[in-house]
């Protein structure tokens, strides 16, 4: 609503030509400010032969550094201060010294709603893991990732409110009795990484409460399974799970057959109604909306046995199926669907 609303902070003093050029010509009205954020530096910046390498650490990943300059040094509260602004989002690409920004300003992350970050691995290494861990602190919910890009936004902004931390994963013998899928007899074939809780039934057409699939603070796989026996003479199984984004949207299907010669797997994006990724066996994949909000994700596979397995997991938002939960981000499952 104000473009004056916006600063923007460089270290690297041969880039504000640019800066002030790019504002002209897309007719912005962002402030530039020549300088680095930090509470704790002395003001040195390295300078690389590729004017977008230049960081406050010494890189290793760029080639030594040209030259080391000292450059004015501020505070976010002095930037807001001058400017008369109190901020609600930050965008940063600081070339490795975001891990040091991150941890000086606790009380800054707390009062805004977003952050758009790219966390240079090759720089800080290990530090990735602190970075994200200290934005989960602060109840920041990853929503998108590309590459080493992530967008990070308070659940208050998504219009929800900030869910609890979940517990340890759920057993299954925790589980409740799993219903026969049509004319197929089926079992819990494992779960792994969820916690899962009974989800409020809203609506009178569905005979089956739904239930609550969140990926619990553990590592690897966040996923529930079933196993089935294949209809005589099928052998195309085509499997499909009804679910409901909350927080998660990126959400899997693995198949596999009982001699494990056959199995496929396909990654789906709830928001966009796409099928982002298909590996495997499988022959097709796709999604289709469902009554209510709610969404069927699917997929086809040939078997050579007559028993079959199914899984409906939650991916990371860069579409990983291995990680570390966050104890929030999940969906809502109502049933798994199994058609010859």
């Amino acid at each position: 609503m104000d473009p004056r609303s916006h600063v923007v902070v460089e270290a690297n003093g041969k880039l504000i030509p640019w800066l002030t050029e790019n504002r002209k010509r897309n007719q912005c009205g962002f402030h530039i400010v020549h300088g680095m954020l930090s509470s704790s530096s002395n003001g040195t910046f390295y300078i690389h032969d590729e004017i977008l390498d230049g960081s406050a650490v010494k890189r290793t990943d760029a080639g030594a550094p040209v030259m080391s300059v000292n450059v004015p040094v501020y505070t976010v509260d002095q930037i807001e201060s001058q400017y008369g602004i109190r901020f609600s989002a930050a965008i940063m690409d600081i070339e490795g010294g975001e891990l040091a920004f991150i941890e000086e300003n606790a009380e800054f992350l707390r009062r805004i709603d977003l952050l758009i970050i790219e966390l240079h691995r090759p720089v800080i290494g290990e530090g990735v893991a602190r970075a994200t861990s200290i934005l989960h602190e602060q109840e920041f919910i990853n929503v998108e990732s590309i590459g080493d890009s992530q967008v990070w936004v308070k659940a208050s902004r998504l219009g929800i409110a900030a869910p609890r931390v979940v517990g340890s994963p759920t057993r299954v013998d925790d589980l409740p009795s799993v219903a026969a899928v049509g004319s197929n007899e089926v079992a819990w074939d494992g779960i792994d990484g969820l916690h899962v809780s009974q989800a409020a039934n809203d609506s009178s057409k569905f005979e089956v409460a739904p239930m609550q699939l969140i990926a619990a603070e553990a590592e690897g796989r966040h996923r529930l399974g079933i196993r089935f026996a294949l209809a005589g003479g099928a052998d195309l199984c085509r499997v499909a799970a009804i679910v409901r984004p909350k927080i998660a949207t990126r959400v899997y299907l693995e198949v596999r057959d009982g001699s494990s010669t056959d199995y496929g797997i396909a990654t789906y994006d709830l928001r966009t109604m796409s099928c982002i990724r298909v590996g495997g066996d499988l022959v097709d994949a796709g999604v289709d909306a469902a009554e209510e909000g709610w969404v069927k994700i699917w997929c086809e596979l040939k078997c050579s046995a007559r028993s079959a397995a199914a899984y409906v997991g939650l991916a990371s938002p860069a579409g990983e199926v291995s990680y570390r939960g966050d104890g929030r981000s999940g969906c809502d499952f109502l049933r798994f669907k199994i058609e010859p």
